[in-house]
């Protein structure tokens, strides 16, 4: 079987990907042995640089925080073909959104980073399964809103905001727990709340477990 992707936005909650949900899927993949791609791109909103407010996070800095997440062992976006995975994991955290999508006035659609875009629906239109976590559902939406030929199904929590532009989209979406995940058989998605929630990590865990258990049966 290939190897399963995971998209990583940053490094921690507030500014990109959320600590517990990196370590999580990938322990959780270890555990049923299943290899791991870990890859990340060039964000489309670099952010500030905490030493001069009139400095942007250069690519390189940005990448290097990213993959301390994973000791080391990132990709880039570019370097990573959509034949290459059986499935892909949106990780979830701020990040996802902060830095490689933008927001419209009264537009619930995000702008998303072009190569990210590309890459997610080319992994659609292979037919093979797409994990959200949490913030990165709106981001999943926005990129197969007009792909799709059925709504899709998605948990972001219990945020009611989140639910309102999932909504607004189209998406049928489903209040769940942080221990709580959805598949989208038709379509082949599975989201969980994830960070988007306060819970504790046993929570947390048990809705990235039942993410992963989600994906792999997906693929068969």
């Amino acid at each position: 079987m290939k190897p399963i992707g995971i998209f990583l936005s940053g490094c921690g909650y507030q500014d990109g990907t959320d600590i517990w949900e990196a370590v999580l899927l990938y322990y959780f993949l270890e555990q049923r042995k299943m290899k791991t791609v870990f890859f990340s791109s060039p964000p489309i909103n670099p952010q500030k640089n905490s030493s001069s407010e009139k400095t942007s996070l250069p690519h390189q800095d940005f990448f290097s925080k990213t993959a301390m997440l994973v000791r080391g062992n990132l990709k880039e976006l570019k370097e990573t073909g959509s034949d290459t995975l059986s499935a892909l994991i949106l990780a979830g955290g701020e990040g996802i959104l902060k830095n490689f999508t933008q927001s419209e006035e009264k537009n619930p659609v995000l702008k998303v980073d072009p190569e990210l875009k590309k890459f997610i629906r080319e992994i659609y239109r292979r037919k093979k399964p797409i994990a959200a976590c949490g913030v990165a559902s709106v981001m999943l939406a926005s990129c197969l809103k007009d792909l799709v030929d059925s709504p899709l199904t998605m948990t972001s929590g219990n945020d009611p905001e989140l639910s309102s532009q999932l909504e607004k989209m189209g998406v049928n979406h489903v209040i769940t727990k942080a221990s709580e995940a959805v598949i989208d058989s038709e379509n082949r998605l599975v989201t969980t709340p994830g960070s988007q929630i306060k819970a504790n990590i046993t929570d947390l865990g048990t809705g990235l477990n039942n993410l992963i258990d989600g994906i792999l049966e997906l693929t068969k």
